[in-house]
């Protein structure tokens, strides 16, 4: 089976090219990328030698038409590429699947490209209730995995060197693009909310974005400073949240998904996120995680909880992420969906 893979990355990468990428690396099927321009992702595909070639939407139509491929997964969100990929494969009557990952609404224009799809694959249950309840018959949940390779390679004692920690400081993570929505405002003031019981703690915020330096301004302003460590964007995250204690989902916006979470589970970390979206399709409160409402008190009590949790809670954690969301589970299904699609189409 030939599969084409459509995708207009974001740079750098998140979690919709992290999918893409894990699928490509298995060694099944004959497989090719279009990309509409180079960049983070494009490198990569070419370190890890996954071929690909940057098609602009013009020339979409005729070079899928020369590829030939039994299936186009489009891993693009609603945008004019993905829309442009769904109207060739229409017009040559080859099999769609649309991969949605995003709770933004596009109204017309998703429902345009859902009425070209064959199947629709959403991450999550709040992703597929975005859409039109008319293409519920043709939509399948399969909920993002962890990486094979994410694992955590430095002993977290040097990490914790590096980070100038002391023996009896307590880690408390985010990992995240600094952009709108992620909420570093609602950790940092939960942050600062904590620090005036426990001075021992420390905060870590791992990624850039363009909100970085607004958020280092205000924490530089504040007298607890020398308890925020940022540490910049790092391809090494696994090393970064299993020297960590606590590992929070701040978002302030309903997520999609929430892969930091599965990531920080799968090291046996236990976990802070907001009640929105589909950290609630993640985690089960007080059992194998903590929820809280986003505000401030919620938030700083649920760390509380979760720098007390017991390693029960933390075994239940390690232990979903396995059997839930791990790559075998993902691929298995997405395999199944292509040969159901296929067969459908001859």
């Amino acid at each position: 089976m030939k599969i084409l893979y459509i995708d207009s990355p974001i740079d750098p990468p998140g979690g919709g090219q992290i999918s893409l990428l894990n699928i490509l690396l298995f060694p099944e099927f004959e497989k090719k990328v279009f990309l509409d321009s180079h960049g983070t992702f494009s490198n990569t595909l070419s370190k890890k030698n996954i071929p690909f070639e940057i098609v602009d939407s013009k020339s979409l139509y005729k070079k899928i038409s020369e590829y030939s491929p039994d299936i186009i997964h489009c891993n693009s969100a609603t945008t004019y590429y993905s829309f442009k990929a769904a109207l060739a494969a229409f017009r040559l009557k080859i099999p769609f699947i649309w991969h949605v990952r995003v709770t933004e609404k596009a109204f017309l224009k998703d429902d345009i490209i859902a009425f070209l799809s064959s199947r629709i694959i959403a991450i999550s249950k709040v992703v597929r209730d975005k859409l039109n309840p008319m293409w519920r018959k043709k939509t399948e949940i399969v909920y993002n995995s962890i990486s094979p390779d994410f694992l955590a390679k430095i002993p977290p004692e040097e990490i914790k060197k590096e980070l100038n920690l002391k023996e009896n400081d307590k880690l408390i993570g985010v990992f995240s693009r600094f952009i709108f929505g992620k909420g570093h405002d609602l950790f940092i003031s939960s942050a600062i909310d904590l620090l005036e019981y426990n001075s021992n703690l420390k905060f870590l915020l791992v990624g850039d974005g363009e909100l970085k330096d607004e958020i280092e301004r205000r924490i530089i302003s504040s007298r607890w400073g020398m308890n925020f460590i940022f540490t910049g964007h790092k391809e090494n995250i696994a090393d970064y949240m299993n020297a960590c204690d606590v590992v929070v989902s701040p978002s302030t916006l309903i997520e999609g998904f929430g892969r930091v979470l599965i990531e920080a589970m799968s090291l046996g970390k236990p976990v802070v996120a907001t009640s929105l979206g589909g950290h609630l399709e993640i985690i089960k409160n007080g059992f194998d995680g903590f929820l809280c409402i986003p505000v401030v008190k919620s938030m700083s009590e649920s760390i509380q909880k979760a720098l007390s949790a017991d390693e029960n809670l933390k075994k239940r954690a390690f232990e979903k992420s396995r059997a839930e969301f791990s790559f075998m589970s993902q691929f298995v299904k997405l395999k199944k969906i292509y040969m159901d699609v296929y067969e459908n189409s001859n």
